[in-house]
């Protein structure tokens, strides 16, 4: 019974402390992806148009190494990274896609014909072909969509393998796999977030939020008062004008014209706290730890930030206009602004807002939190007389994290080794978020694991280990910048 009141409450605080990304009203593409990484993680400065690529540490900007010193084509935009074969992918000024490989220190284009580039926050690179058909970059792979969508639509990912389609005249969303239209929806027009699944969208009105569940069919006429409704409408007051998902999809903030930011639940779709602003936002945007959200004033350029564990603005400064990477919360703790042509870092985890670093002239160029630990030589010593080792591709291999975590497919498992520590993150009913959730921990360095329930009580528990000490496990749970519990052996139903 303790354990179970003790779970409930670890699940509650992680809820109220996850945050979600934004993605834009007027803008064709989403954010890149910022996944969480340990403390003190690089951060990648890609140069616009002088062809250079460095990495620097993500809390001080100080520079780590020159990766790449010339050759690349002028850049418009980075679309994200992936974990698998340390490639950054972008956007040149051609609207081309183009591969940044980190290890091999060059770069090259993507053979496809696809314009208009998104990253979506998973890593995926979604377009659109000159025939207006979606196109779909994952694990070097290029894939067409036969269905044609509408002019001026936006592309985001969408539930296992689909794309959804939102075109606003007349307000449309498209669920598309990659043979046909799965099915067609009518919606309200407005500003539209997703969750980082795809399962949900949030479409944000004068009048309050439809949640349109992409995976649902439309229940037809004669089934009234059965099954489940494909979109639900919740009205807010105070006029709202943005909203963004928690990375669980469990909490939906939405910011308005009065009142400030409401916090909904997702599942009873009732409003559960409610937070003044300094003024009226127009952009929601929150860091993959899920502990920040940043709130773009829409009035000027003005930037709040907003701790959720606390439910308070903690931070209010001018920016320059927001664009695809900045600002943004980085290695769990740092805030990353343009200022007067310069990139600014400032450290929002000690006991007062602290700036650690300024990047003079950086404000010119493009950054994106790398999902890895640097890539950093590893030190060889050899011995008199010996020869050295040749060097391999493996050298240049980021460190392993403190476990080697399983693949990203593999199914939750019911238990783990009797002699290990864990940190216990989450437990949901939901086995598809848990599953989510830890490979967004494991693309952020951390060991992360499911554990499927025992018993008809629990859910399916997100740990991160294991870890030989309860000392170095409480030094991870430190970086993780959420709500954790520590697991002992023979504790906690292990």
């Amino acid at each position: 019974m303790h354990r179970r009141h003790a779970g409930l409450l670890l699940l509650a605080a992680v809820l109220i402390g996850c945050g979600g990304q934004r993605v834009p009203v007027t803008s064709r593409h989403l954010p890149a992806a910022v996944a969480t990484a340990p403390s003190d993680a690089s951060l990648l400065r890609v140069s616009r148009s002088a062809g250079t690529v460095e990495l620097l540490h993500a809390n001080t900007l100080a520079l780590q190494e020159r990766l790449i010193s010339s050759g690349l084509p002028p850049i418009a935009r980075l679309l994200g990274a992936s974990n698998e074969d340390k490639t950054v992918y972008a956007v040149d000024n051609t609207g081309r896609l183009l591969a940044i490989d980190l290890v091999a220190r060059k770069s090259r284009l993507i053979p496809t014909s696809a314009r208009q580039f998104s990253g979506a926050p998973d890593g995926t690179i979604i377009g659109e072909d000159s025939a207006r058909h979606p196109v779909r970059f994952a694990n070097r792979v290029v894939t067409t969509f036969k269905t044609p969508i509408d002019r001026g639509t936006m592309l985001f990912r969408g539930p296992g393998d689909q794309i959804l389609a939102f075109s606003g005249k007349p307000a449309t969303l498209q669920v598309l796999s990659e043979n046909t239209e799965v099915r067609r929806l009518a919606v309200p027009s407005g500003h539209i977030a997703t969750t980082w699944a795809g399962d949900l969208v949030a479409v944000v009105t004068d009048s309050g939020v439809t949640l349109v569940d992409p995976t649902v069919k439309p229940a037809a006429r004669s089934t009234r008062g059965r099954g489940t409704p494909a979109a639900v409408s919740v009205r807010i007051r105070g006029t709202p004008t943005v909203a963004t998902f928690s990375p669980s999809g469990h909490r939906l903030y939405v910011a308005r014209k009065k009142g400030g930011l409401v916090m909904l639940d997702r599942f009873s779709r009732t409003e559960l706290r409610e937070l003044p602003l300094p003024g009226v936002a127009d952009g929601l945007r929150a860091d993959r730890s899920g502990r920040w959200l940043l709130a773009h004033g829409a009035s000027s350029d003005s930037l709040w930030v907003i701790d959720l564990s606390r439910w308070t603005v903690v931070y209010t400064t001018r920016t320059a206009p927001w664009a695809d990477d900045l600002p943004a919360v980085v290695a769990g703790q740092t805030l990353l602004v343009r200022n007067h042509g310069d990139v600014v870092a400032i450290d929002m985890d000690g006991p007062t807002v602290e700036q650690r670093g300024v990047l003079v002239g950086g404000g010119a160029d493009l950054f994106l939190m790398l999902p890895w630990l640097p890539l950093v030589a590893p030190t060889v010593t050899v011995a008199a007389g010996s020869n050295p080792p040749r060097a391999t591709a493996a050298d240049t291999e980021p460190p392993a994290p403190a476990a080697p975590p399983p693949p990203p497919s593999t199914p939750p498992d019911s238990g783990v080794r009797g002699g290990d520590i864990y940190l216990q993150v989450s437990s949901s009913q939901n086995q598809e978020w848990a599953q989510a959730f830890a490979r967004q921990l494991k693309d952020g360095g951390f060991p992360a694991k499911v554990l499927a329930p025992k018993t008809s009580d629990e859910g399916y528990r997100v740990m991160v280990g294991p870890y030989p000490s309860r000392e170095a496990a409480e030094s991870v749970g430190k970086r993780l910048g959420r709500s954790y519990f520590i697991v002992m052996p023979g504790v906690g139903g292990i």
